[in-house]
């Protein structure tokens, strides 16, 4: 016999008596659970962000459970901060409580420590809950879930009432369920956290060796064009010379004189080519002077100010005094000019604005990483220039091309400026920053590491 029933009077219990309803809920409330969490399983499977991983539980507690809300946190490197993975709500929690400080609150330190389920009837209520989150968000009951990974935490699951929903708590089976739903969505959500570091990792992979085959291409490109640009600057002079002694063996007046007048003329714009794929080629020689990039600058805009349209407003924040750096003057001069020149035309005729600035920064190995062209230069302090423009910016296509040698948007004919500009930038161990969006214009940011002292 066993409470009262023998095996026989346990097998003729009625069918609408108490027990046998009981019994029948129970089974029907444990089919439903399982049910639930194998649709749970299939959804969590093919999950590939957090995103969908939190809708697929939040599905399943509305289907089941009857709750409208639910939330995920997860633990930060700081262990009093959490971080709102996703929400699926109405209430305002996205934006009311992206993060969560843990300290101090009574709750939510209980949550943080706690291995069980943390239930709040009503949290108007309890002494424990944080009444001006409880203001801004209406909360009545709450239930946090432990979400652990391999004994670790990793975070919590919420779910529970708002405002008119009133309370609503759960019966000891409905949180048995609840747990086991937090396990699943705590290895679904490590398993989107590998699968979004892998994908993360791969892309960065391919840009790098995308970054490795441009510098590459550029450097081969460099040693062609020095090579050639060396030699045609030798057959240059030769021309050049013998232009000259022949202007000084004809007459003057005689028509011989503007055709060899001519062809200085041109073996000139030729040599200054030569020079810009030099520049380019990494292969000019340096003449190093100790700069002060505020008075360079300044300087460059005071000459450039008469070809720059009036309709472009110039505005300037020139840091002085600053750390000298070592370098050509001449060749930092081009830069600038190519970069003002470059601006001035990107706004064309319409109103726009061009700024200027200098400064200081340090750069570390992070930071040196994220910038544009940075293959020649090394962590520590530089000196800056930026300048920015309001004008036309520039496409994915034009940033991708913009350092190659005759590339260009404007006249045929031209392109080498931003090559010439690369081949600085190689001499002097610089490094260059772009930033542009089409229709909202450009900035360009030029670094050079300090030398001792303060420039004169």
């Amino acid at each position: 016999m066993e409470n009262g029933l023998t095996e026989h009077s346990k097998l003729s219990v009625r069918s609408d008596s108490p027990l046998a309803a009981s019994n029948s809920h129970a089974s029907g409330e444990e089919s439903e659970h399982l049910h639930s969490m194998l649709r749970l399983a299939r959804k969590l499977e093919h999950a590939h962000d957090y995103k969908a991983v939190i809708d697929a539980i939040h599905h399943e507690i509305s289907l089941v459970l009857g709750y409208n809300t639910t939330w995920a946190y997860l633990n930060t490197d700081n262990p009093d901060i959490w971080h709102l993975l996703s929400a699926h709500e109405s209430v305002g929690i996205s934006d009311t409580i992206p993060t969560l400080t843990i300290k101090g609150d009574r709750f939510l330190e209980e949550v943080a420590t706690s291995d069980y389920p943390v239930i709040v009837e009503d949290a108007r209520t309890d002494p424990r809950t944080n009444k001006d989150i409880v203001a801004a968000l209406g909360n009545r009951s709450v239930i946090n879930m432990p979400m652990k990974f391999s004994d670790k935490r990793i975070g919590t699951i919420g779910t529970g009432t708002f405002g008119d929903e009133g309370v609503k708590l759960l019966n000891t089976p409905q949180l048995e369920y609840l747990e086991s739903m937090s396990s699943h969505a705590a290895v679904a959500i490590d398993r989107v956290r590998q699968y979004q570091e892998r994908i993360q990792a791969e892309k960065e992979k391919r840009l790098a060796q995308e970054k490795i085959a441009h510098v590459q291409r550029l450097e081969s490109l460099g040693v062609m064009a020095g090579s050639i640009a060396h030699d045609f600057h030798n057959m240059l002079s030769a021309i050049l010379g013998n232009a000259e002694l022949a202007e000084s063996e004809v007459e003057t007046g005689s028509p011989a004189v503007e055709y060899l007048h001519n062809i200085s003329n041109v073996s000139h714009r030729a040599a200054d080519m030569c020079h810009q794929l030099l520049a380019y080629a990494g292969r000019h020689p340096i003449d190093q002077t100790s700069i002060n990039i505020s008075a360079l600058v300044h300087e460059t805009l005071s000459f450039l100010q008469v070809s720059i349209g009036k309709n472009i407003v110039i505005d300037k924040q020139l840091i002085d005094p600053l750390p000298a750096f070592l370098g050509d003057a001449t060749q930092i001069q081009q830069i600038i000019l190519n970069l003002i020149t470059n601006a001035n035309e990107a706004i064309g005729e319409l109103s726009g604005k061009i700024s200027v600035s200098t400064g200081l920064k340090q750069i570390d190995r992070t930071s040196l990483e994220q910038l544009t062209i940075a293959d020649y230069a090394s962590h520590g302090e530089h000196i800056f220039f930026e300048i920015s423009d309001t004008g036309c910016g520039m496409g994915e296509t034009t940033l991708k091309s913009l350092f190659d040698p005759f590339y260009t948007t404007k006249l045929t004919g031209r392109g080498l400026g931003m090559s010439a500009v690369l081949g600085i930038l190689k001499t002097h161990q610089g490094a260059l920053d772009v930033k542009s969006i089409k229709g909202q214009g450009t900035t360009f940011k030029v670094f050079f590491p300090v030398a001792t002292g303060i420039a004169e």
